[in-house]
C-alpha cells in the first residue's frame, strides 16, 4: 500500500478512537450532564465503510484500540441513536441517553449483576462487557456539568508579563489573602483525568497541574461554565453548588487554599461585585502523597457570564508537585446542616496571609464571626497581612527588568524596574596586555553578554569598581584592591559624588563606584581656593554687608567642558544677595609678577536643580575692586559647565600672592545655589 493510503488508514483509526470514547450522558430533553455529545453515527455518502476491523487488529504499527460493549437493560431508555448497545473504551463516561417515556429524566445507573448504583455522572466503563439499567425520575434533576480548571488559561503565572502583573495587582484588595510573587509557575500536564474525592466512586473528571512556587503565590484559573446567561452558564442572582475534588498525584505533602470568584481577584462578601467564596471556609487543605479530598461550596452569581474563576493559593513550597483538581457545577442551592468549627487565629507572615479567629463550615465553606453561624463574614474581614521586607536583593530577573526580593519569605515582589546597565571590569589590563569589561546591571548583576576590550590607557583614566565582586578586599568599608590602587594617582575622585580621595583614606561605600584620576589643569598650577595666613576674614565669605551664608567643601572635582576633571571646591550660597568673595592663594615661580602678570582660568559647574544667572569677576586681593576681568549675565543650566579666561589689565594689580573671585547673583535666583569652581593660572605670554 502506498504512503497516501497508509496515512488515510491511520487517520481512520484516530477518528474511530475519537468517536468511541466521547464521554457524557443526556436524558429525555437531551440534557447534557457531562458537557459534550455522545456516540456519532457512521459517515454518510455514496459509499458506506465498515471500519470496525480497526478496533481489534494491528494495522501498520498503530496500537489497536480496545473497546467493550455497553448494553442497556429494560425498556425505559436507549442510547442517542436508538440502539441498546454501543462499543466504548474503558473508563469512558456514560454516552448520551434518551428516555423512552416523556417527562422522565436520568438520575443514576445500576450495574446489572452486582446491583451497584451510582449517579449517572459517576459512571465509568469497566474493562469488560457490561449491562446497566438506567434509573429515572419524574423530577428534573439540577443541571450538572464537569468543568476543566485552567484549560482556558491562567490569569497569573510566572509569564514575566509586567502588564498582566500590574492588572492583577490592581484588583487585589489590601486585606485579601493573596501575595504577589513572580517566582511561581503552573501548567496543565494532563486533562480529562479522574480526580478522586472522599473515597470510592467519589471521582470527577478534571486536570492535573504541575506547580512550583512558595507560600503566598496564587493563580486564577479561567474555567468555562457554558453558554452565556443560560442554564448551562451563569445567571445573575442564581445560587449554585460547586464541588471541588483535590488529589495529590505527587510524592510530597502539599498545602493550599482554594477560592472561587466570578469577574476579578477581589474578595468580598458574596453578592458584592467581584465577590469570592472560600472553599473549606478558607482553611488550609493539606494532602499527603496519594491523598484526596472533596468539598462543596454555595456560590451566588453577581452577573451573567459563561465562566467562573477558581483561585489557587499556595500555603507551602511546591517544587514541581502534581495536584489534580476537578470541579462540578449544579444548578441548585447547597443544603447544609453546617458543621461549624472554630478557626484559630494565625499570625502568618509576608509570604502568606494570616487571619483572626472566626468560625467556618468544612462542608459548605460558610464563614461566620460567631459559633452559631448568625453573622456571615468573608476572607477580607478576617485576613491579616504583613508587608514584605525589601533591600538590596533582587529576583524575577529578565532581559529588561528585575524586581525586589523579600529577605523574609524570598518572594519576588513589587513593580518591575529597568536594569541599570554599566560596563564592569572583569579582567584588569596591564601595560603588556588588554583587559575586558562586561555589561551588567549594577543592582542585580544581570549580564547582557556584551563585552568590550579594555586598554591600559582607558583603565588608567577611568577605573570601575563593581560591588564586592572584583576582589575580596572590596567589601564595604575596605580599602582599594591592589590592582586598582596601582592604576590610581595619589589623589583621585568618585565620579558620582565628586568626592576627592587619597589611597590611604578611601573606604568602599555600600554601592558601586567609578574612580577617576584628575587631568592636568590649564596653566602652571591649581589655585587653592582659600586665603592662607592669620587674617580674620580668610576663606569664602559674604562680602560688602550682605546677609547670607556661604558653605564650601574643598575636596571636590569639577569636570570641564572638554571632559577633563580638575580639582576644585563645591560652594553653596544660601539666600544669595549681595556679593560673595572667594579668596585664593597662589605661588608663582616669580611672585614679583603679582596678579598683573597672571592669566586665570575659571571653571564653573552648576549643581543646582535649576538654571542660574550671575556675574563673576577676578579682582585684586587688596583693592577688592573689579579692576581685573568681569563677565556679566552668565547663564548655566543644571549640570552645565563653562570655563572663562580672565586677565588683569597691566598696572592695575598689586605684587602679592593673593587673588579674589567675586560672585553676584541676579534677581530671582533660588534661595540656595550650589556650584563647583576650579581655578588655575599661568603667567602672561
Amino acid at each position: 500500500m502506498g504512503t497516501g493510503k497508509r496515512a488515510i488508514a491511520a487517520l481512520c483509526v484516530v477518528l474511530l478512537a475519537f468517536f468511541v470514547i466521547l464521554p457524557f450522558a443526556a436524558c429525555g430533553d437531551s440534557q447534557d450532564d457531562g458537557g459534550s455529545g455522545g456516540v456519532t453515527e457512521k459517515p454518510t455518502g455514496s459509499v458506506e465503510q465498515d471500519l470496525s476491523m480497526f478496533d481489534t487488529i494491528p494495522h501498520y504499527d498503530v496500537e489497536p484500540h480496545v473497546v467493550y460493549t455497553l448494553t442497556i437493560s429494560g425498556d425505559n431508555a436507549t442510547f442517542a441513536d436508538g440502539s441498546k448497545s454501543v462499543s466504548i473504551a474503558e473508563d469512558s463516561l456514560l454516552p448520551n441517553i434518551v428516555c423512552t417515556n416523556d417527562g422522565e429524566y436520568v438520575i443514576g445507573v445500576k450495574y446489572v449483576g452486582t446491583g451497584k448504583e451510582v449517579k449517572d455522572y459517576r459512571f465509568r466503563m469497566p474493562a469488560e462487557n457490561t449491562t446497566i439499567e438506567i434509573i429515572t425520575s419524574n423530577e428534573k434533576p439540577p443541571y450538572f456539568a464537569e468543568l476543566s480548571p485552567g484549560t482556558n488559561g491562567f490569569d497569573y503565572n510566572s509569564s514575566g508579563d509586567d502588564t498582566l502583573w500590574e492588572e492583577v495587582a490592581f484588583n487585589i484588595e489590601a486585606n485579601s489573602p493573596f501575595t504577589m510573587n513572580a517566582e511561581y509557575d503552573i501548567e496543565v500536564i494532563k486533562t480529562g483525568t479522574d480526580i478522586d474525592g472522599n473515597g470510592s466512586d467519589d471521582f470527577l473528571r478534571g486536570n492535573v497541574l504541575e506547580i512550583s512556587g512558595v507560600a503566598g503565590n496564587f493563580a486564577r484559573m479561567l474555567s468555562s461554565a457554558g453558554d452565556f446567561g443560560s442554564e448551562e452558564g451563569i445567571i445573575a442572582g442564581e445560587t449554585y453548588t460547586f464541588t471541588y475534588n483535590f488529589e495529590n498525584f505527587g510524592e510530597n505533602e502539599i498545602s493550599f487554599r482554594m477560592y472561587q470568584t466570578q469577574t476579578t481577584i477581589r474578595l468580598g462578601v458574596t453578592g458584592d461585585k467581584g465577590a469570592a467564596t472560600a472553599v473549606n471556609a478558607g482553611r488550609t487543605i493539606t494532602l499527603g502523597a496519594g491523598e484526596s479530598a472533596s468539598y462543596n461550596i454555595s456560590f451566588t452569581a453577581d452577573a451573567e457570564n459563561n465562566n467562573i474563576i477558581p483561585v489557587l493559593e499556595l500555603r507551602s513550597t511546591f517544587k514541581k508537585e502534581k495536584l489534580g483538581i476537578a470541579i462540578a457545577k449544579e444548578n441548585k442551592d447547597l443544603s447544609c446542616t453546617h458543621e461549624i468549627a472554630k478557626i484559630d487565629a494565625e499570625d502568618g507572615d509576608c509570604g502568606r496571609a494570616g487571619n483572626v479567629e472566626y468560625y467556618g463550615c468544612a462542608l459548605c465553606g460558610g464563614m461566620w464571626s460567631d459559633a452559631e453561624g448568625q453573622n456571615p463574614v468573608a476572607m477580607t474581614d478576617v485576613t491579616v497581612k504583613k508587608e514584605h521586607t525589601t533591600g538590596e536583593q533582587y529576583g524575577g530577573i529578565g532581559q529588561e527588568t528585575h524586581r525586589d526580593k523579600c529577605s523574609v519569605c524570598g518572594g519576588v515582589v513589587g513593580d518591575a524596574a529597568k536594569h541599570e546597565l554599566r560596563y564592569v571590569v572583569i579582567e584588569v589590563p596591564t601595560q603588556e596586555s588588554d583587559g575586558r569589561s562586561e555589561e551588567k546591571c549594577v543592582k542585580c548583576g544581570y549580564a547582557t553578554g556584551n563585552e568590550m576590550t579594555l586598554t591600559y590607557d582607558d583603565y588608567y583614566n577611568m577605573v570601575g569598581v563593581y560591588g564586592t565582586e572584583v576582589s575580596v578586599a572590596n567589601s564595604i568599608g575596605a580599602g582599594l584592591p591592589d590592582e586598582i590602587a596601582a592604576l590610581l594617582d595619589d589623589e583621585f575622585f568618585d565620579t558620582e559624588t565628586m568626592t576627592v580621595y587619597t589611597k590611604s583614606d578611601f573606604a568602599m561605600p555600600d554601592r558601586d563606584v567609578t574612580l577617576r584620576n584628575f587631568d592636568e589643569p590649564v596653566g602652571t598650577g591649581i589655585l587653592h581656593l582659600e586665603k592662607k595666613g592669620g587674617s580674620g576674614d580668610a576663606g569664602p565669605h559674604c562680602y560688602d554687608g550682605c546677609k547670607a551664608e556661604l558653605k564650601s567643601r574643598e575636596d571636590t572635582a569639577v569636570v570641564t567642558e572638554d571632559g577633563r576633571a580638575v580639582k576644585g571646591r563645591e560652594l553653596t550660597f544660601t539666600n544669595p544677595t549681595g556679593v560673595f568673595r572667594i579668596d585664593a592663594n597662589y605661588t608663582p615661580d616669580a611672585q614679583t609678577l603679582g596678579v598683573d602678570g597672571m592669566v586665570f582660568h575659571l571653571t564653573i559647574q552648576n549643581r543646582t536643580n535649576a538654571t542660574i544667572t550671575f556675574g563673576v569677576g577676578q579682582v585684586n586681593s587688596v583693592s577688592n575692586k573689579v579692576d581685573g576681568a568681569y563677565v556679566d549675565d552668565v547663564t548655566l543650566k543644571h549640570g552645565e559647565t563653562k570655563t572663562f579666561t580672565l586677565t588683569f589689565p597691566d598696572g592695575k594689580g598689586w605684587t602679592n600672592a593673593n587673588a579674589l573671585t567675586l560672585f553676584d547673583f541676579a534677581d530671582g535666583t533660588p534661595s540656595e545655589v550650589t556650584i563647583a569652581m576650579a581655578l588655575s593660572y599661568e603667567p602672561k605670554a
